[in-house]
């Protein structure tokens, strides 16, 4: 009886070892599965930031440039009003097109409404409203002419007013 009894113990401290055995064993899988995911989400959280950074230089390049485009055209009208060379136009345009693809870009990463993509999209608004105003419809005549002007000097101050206000709001990020 005794043998018998110290077999049935054997046996138990067996499966209780196994038992064991396989317990750590699936603690240390749960636990090792877990740090890697963390490490993984850390890992995307590290390049998002870089990635939204590397968009953020884009744009404030841009918007830079579109600004100097922008000073250009203002010049020019003063000098020439709406017979002022047609490149200076179309390189507004341009500036335009290509704030406009940046402006996609930053609402899809930052959302429509975060501060930085709300003033880079209003100093954009205001190119168009400047590109409006060279492109108008209302003729040459003097006052046409005075009233471009108005709306160029308006919206091109509101359109430094923004990048300002983008630039402001994107070194907090």
């Amino acid at each position: 009886m005794l043998v018998l009894a110290s077999i049935e113990v054997g046996a138990v401290g067996i499966v209780v070892g196994g038992l064991a055995t396989v317990g750590v064993a699936v603690i240390t899988a749960v636990t090792t599965n877990r740090r890697q995911r963390e490490s993984l989400r850390h890992d995307r959280e590290l390049v998002d930031l870089a990635d939204l950074r590397t968009l953020l230089d884009e744009a404030a390049i841009a918007l830079d440039r579109a600004g100097s485009v922008r000073e250009d055209v203002e010049a020019a009208f003063a000098l020439s009003g709406l017979a002022m060379p047609d490149e200076k136009k179309q390189a507004l345009g341009e500036q335009f097109s290509k704030l406009a693809e940046l402006n996609a870009r930053l609402n899809l990463r930052l959302g429509v409404e975060d501060l930085v993509a709300v003033h880079f999209e209003e100093a954009n608004d205001a190119l168009y409203f400047i590109l409006e105003a060279l492109y108008t419809k209302e003729g040459t005549s003097p006052q046409a002419v005075e009233q471009s002007g108005e709306k160029i000097l308006e919206y091109g101050a509101k359109s430094a007013g923004h990048a300002g206000d983008f630039f402001t709001a994107a070194v907090k990020l």
